[in-house]
């Protein structure tokens, strides 16, 4: 995994995760994040960015 010590790497809590979303203060069924950029990813920092440019576009 791109970024992490192999170390880590070897511990399932970097290898994969389960995400809830919580809506009006109830968190909803847990489902397995699989695929998609990450926290701490380069291209994150990108998708952000253009992201921010399109809705400061849409908004004017």
């Amino acid at each position: 995994m791109k970024g992490f010590n192999p170390k880590w790497c070897s511990w399932a809590c970097v290898q994969g995760g389960n995400v809830g979303i919580k809506v009006n203060e109830q968190i909803g069924p847990y489902f397995q994040t699989r695929k998609g950029l990450r926290q701490g990813d380069p291209l994150s920092l990108i998708l952000f960015n253009t992201v921010v440019d399109m809705l400061a576009i849409i908004l004017s």
